[in-house]
């Protein structure tokens, strides 16, 4: 069975395999079955959106325009930004996704993986990189991911603390563009 993004379930039990974690869940209809713990999350999520792109984020994030073609998720209205998105006509899209003003400039990135992903069902890579944030020095984790249709590319560039890398592959697969 396939469950819609965002349904709460009951972890019954939890096993580890060589494929990752598994929970034995219920659902509120009483029915029973195994998740992969790749597709599910321990936080309350809630949709967000742009002109042309769906996702789910962590509850409290909200996508802000910040020009065409340009949108950023940010918590409650703070500062802190967890995903920029850049989007365009495939045709004029950059060699390179544009690093957001605020973040190090792309030479002082040091890769640390790059990985093929889904984005929705569009095949993707995610290319992880860390960083020292401006100012504190503070480590963080960058996560790229481009992805094109024959009209459109989108450009996410997530920002994340090192515990945290681990949402971005569960918010890629809640995405959808059209």
């Amino acid at each position: 069975m396939t469950l819609p993004t965002g349904t709460q379930v009951s972890v019954q039990e939890e096993q580890s395999k060589p494929d990752g974690v598994w929970y034995r869940i219920r659902l509120s209809d009483g029915r029973d079955g195994w998740l992969s713990g790749r597709f599910t999350t321990t936080y309350p999520i809630s949709p967000a959106s742009t002109d042309s792109l769906k996702i789910w984020l962590p509850a409290g994030y909200q996508f802000q325009s910040v020009a065409a073609g340009k949108a950023e998720a940010h918590y409650k209205n703070g500062p802190q930004t967890l995903l920029y998105v850049e989007s365009g006509s495939s045709a004029k899209a950059p060699a390179e996704p544009v690093v957001p003003s605020g973040l190090p400039r792309r030479s002082a990135w040091t890769v640390v993986a790059a990985e093929p992903t889904l984005v929705g069902d569009l095949p993707a890579t995610d290319r992880v990189f860390s960083i020292r944030l401006g100012g504190s020095g503070c480590p963080a984790v960058v996560h790229q991911v481009r992805i094109a249709t024959t009209a459109h590319y989108y450009d996410f560039i997530f920002l994340l603390d090192a515990p945290s890398s681990s949402v971005v592959a569960q918010l890629l697969d809640s995405a959808t563009v059209q």
